[in-house]
C-alpha cells in the first residue's frame, strides 16, 4: 500500500497528511481561508507577469469550452437530457413511443 504524503500546512506550518483531508494542502478550513485572505489583500502575489512565451506550449490545444469545464459540467454534457432517458428505467424502451 502507498504511504500518504505528509506535508507542512502553508499557513500554520503543522505537519500532517493534509492531502487526505478536505482542505489539502491546508490542515483546516481556517488555514485555507487565512491563505485566501492573504491573496485578496495582495500579501501573496505572482511576481512575474504572464508573457506570451508562457503560453506557447499550449498553442496547439483545440479551442472551445471543454478546456475550462469542471468535471461535473463535463459529466452533464456527456449524459443524455432527461427527456431522452426512458421513464421506466428500461434501457430498451423507446422514449418517443410513450
Amino acid at each position: 500500500m502507498g504511504d500518504i504524503l505528509k506535508v507542512r500546512c502553508p499557513t500554520c506550518h503543522r505537519v500532517g497528511e493534509w492531502f487526505a483531508g478536505a482542505y489539502g494542502p491546508f490542515c483546516s478550513k481556517r488555514c485555507r481561508l487565512i491563505d485566501l485572505g492573504k491573496w485578496f489583500n495582495e500579501e501573496h502575489a505572482i511576481s512575474d507577469p504572464l508573457r506570451p512565451e508562457h503560453l506557447e506550449p499550449y498553442a496547439d490545444l483545440p479551442p472551445g469550452q471543454d478546456l475550462d469545464a469542471t468535471d461535473t459540467e463535463e459529466q452533464d454534457r456527456r449524459s443524455p437530457p432527461p427527456s431522452a432517458r426512458p421513464a421506466s428505467g428500461d434501457p430498451d424502451q423507446d422514449p418517443t413511443s410513450a
